[in-house]
């Protein structure tokens, strides 16, 4: 069985590498006391109790790797959400969970925005770096926009991430190219990185993440 994104954030469940994961949308009612964290021996980094919020914020958090965040960032971000939230279980996670989830990647990407402007494109890597982590964490807002109170929102984090990641991959030293091609179920929107050094045909590396995830989530193939 294939469980979507979309099921899993409307609450059909998480299907786990080993596990099924119990539906973790639950309702709007406050809770009196936050949960006793859940115990997770196959967890590396327990950032959440909640799995869906930690294994997807783990896969960000990795991105600090190719320069796609930064650990003091995406730490902070967990750090206010499970204060305001309380870090609940997967079955007491509630719309204003995801809500708090959400809001806190959206402030932090509007923030490393601002600073990438400021830095401004005279220093290039300054301003692609600030630039690229701006639009990870626009993905994570787009992630789990659909369990959240306003799911409409969905097509706007998707082109803030877009724009944000395409800003940025403009700004290297030979900035990205795009291209189409033509397939049988429709044009493919492509984008060439070019090699940094030398000139003249090379072999190349065709890179495609095989999800549904956004282009910055690519960065970590092997492009930067």
């Amino acid at each position: 069985m294939t469980v979507t994104r979309r099921q899993m954030l409307a609450g059909a469940g998480l299907m786990g590498a080993a596990t099924a994961v119990a539906p973790f949308i639950g309702t709007t009612a406050s809770r009196a006391t936050p949960p006793a964290p859940a115990a997770a021996p196959n967890v590396l980094l327990p950032l959440f109790n909640n799995s869906a919020f930690n294994g997807q914020i783990s896969f960000c958090l990795g991105g600090a790797s190719p320069h796609t965040s930064d650990v003091g960032e995406v730490m902070r971000v967990v750090q206010q959400v499970n204060k305001k939230t309380g870090n609940p279980s997967d079955a007491d996670t509630t719309t204003g969970d995801f809500d708090a989830l959400i809001q806190g990647f959206v402030d932090m990407g509007d923030r490393m925005e601002r600073l990438a402007k400021r830095s401004g494109k005279s220093d290039a890597v300054t301003y692609r770096q600030r630039m690229m982590r701006a639009s990870s964490y626009a993905a994570q807002a787009l992630f789990f926009v659909l369990g959240g109170s306003r799911p409409d929102d969905e097509a706007d984090y998707f082109r803030i991430c877009q724009r944000r990641w395409l800003a940025a991959a403009r700004a290297f030293d030979r900035p990205v190219q795009q291209f189409r091609v033509e397939s049988p179920y429709g044009s493919i929107p492509c984008y060439f990185f070019p090699s940094p050094i030398g000139k003249g045909p090379r072999p190349t590396l065709i890179v495609s993440s095989g999800s549904d995830g956004q282009l910055v989530e690519c960065m970590g193939f092997g492009i930067t």
